[in-house]
């Protein structure tokens, strides 16, 4: 199994890259959209949403979307809490690219 996590083929490579591509472009759509008042939980499915719509097949694992407080929160789940302008915003997740 070790092997496996050592190379790449040219193929696993490439769809890592368009993992990594889907991913960046579901982040910019939501941050530029993204503003005080929103819940977690309305975050993480704009995300989730942006990042289908760039092309995803899935998803990478369970969206993280936490603020203030929450964001130091291991794998925190996205809530009802509302964000603010004076909080910190942690958004993790992934595409799946196939």
């Amino acid at each position: 199994m070790g092997e496996l996590r050592l190379r790449k083929s040219p193929e696993e490579l490439a769809l890592i890259e368009e993992a990594v591509i889907i991913t960046a472009s579901a982040l910019r759509q939501v941050m530029a959209s993204a503003a005080p008042g929103q819940s977690e939980r309305a975050l993480a499915a704009s995300f989730e949403a942006a990042l289908y719509e760039a092309g995803a097949e899935g998803l990478a694992f369970a969206t993280i979307v936490a603020s203030g407080p929450r964001a130091t929160t291991l794998h925190a789940s996205p809530s009802g809490h509302v964000t603010s302008a004076d909080e910190l915003l942690l958004i993790d997740g992934g595409a799946v690219a196939g």
